[in-house]
């Protein structure tokens, strides 16, 4: 994980970024944060600072890598926060915590990712070739930054741990699981084309505590520039959530 340190939080948001990305999808967000919120992000295997390691093909893997780190920073509340893969990853996380018997997070946002009861789309994408599979993130994603494509050394790169993430999601089965005894924030955009509104929603039947959902302008990647409306809203939870403070 990579942090962003305050000198006195009184939370810590921990980010999981959609497939494909890592730490740096958060880029934007810790100056837009207020002092008592510290952002720590997750960058799994495959990319970013972590490229030489090869990327993990089943989602239980990566939760597994996340566990440890979240054990070393119990000295204040954690919040979890993911976006796409991430709200899927950010939520397993929180069902391992229980399943441990380790502190719960204290609240739990899911961004730009169908509630996991839903019936599951059979997609395939991290079978594609190189070219269909850069087709398809541009259709259904926004697409790769330009100046990424310029370079295609580099985008063989991005694609590999794209590939792995992809097939984890493919590869993961949602069975039953207990309820979460914490709140769960359901975020999303009105113009994504990946999630309708309507797949938000049903998350409340992952917590038998507070559920809020909330759809904000914008596409499928809405979250990665920190929009103000957006943070405002994170920010407001987060304080609800810790009694005011």
């Amino acid at each position: 994980m990579r942090a962003a340190p305050r000198s006195m939080p009184l939370v810590r948001l921990v980010a999981f970024p959609p497939a494909g990305a890592g730490a740096g999808w958060f880029g934007s967000w810790r100056p837009v944060l207020p002092t008592w919120v510290e952002l720590w992000c997750v960058s799994s295997p495959g990319r970013e600072s972590r490229f030489s390691e090869p990327p993990l093909r089943r989602l239980e893997d990566i939760v597994a890598g996340v566990l440890p780190a979240l054990s070393h920073i119990d000295d204040v509340p954690i919040a979890l926060l993911g976006h796409s893969m991430g709200a899927m990853v950010a939520w397993e996380t929180s069902l391992a915590l229980a399943d441990r018997d380790d502190p719960l997070p204290v609240h739990l946002f899911v961004s730009g990712h169908r509630a996991p009861r839903l019936p599951r789309e059979a997609r395939r994408e991290f079978a594609l070739p190189d070219d269909e599979l850069v087709a398809a993130v541009e259709h259904r994603y926004g697409g790769f930054p330009a100046e990424l494509l310029k370079y295609p050394e580099v985008l063989g790169m991005a694609l590999r741990s794209l590939r792995a993430d992809l097939e984890a999601l493919a590869q993961h089965s949602v069975a039953p699981r207990p309820l979460l005894p914490i709140p769960i924030t359901a975020l999303g955009a009105i113009d994504d084309p990946v999630v309708p509104v309507a797949d938000l929603d049903p998350w409340r039947e992952e917590t038998k505590a507070s559920f809020v959902m909330k759809a904000f302008p914008g596409n499928h990647s809405y979250l990665a520039s920190a929009p103000p409306d957006v943070t405002a809203f994170i920010i407001h939870q987060l304080r609800t959530t810790l009694g005011g403070s």
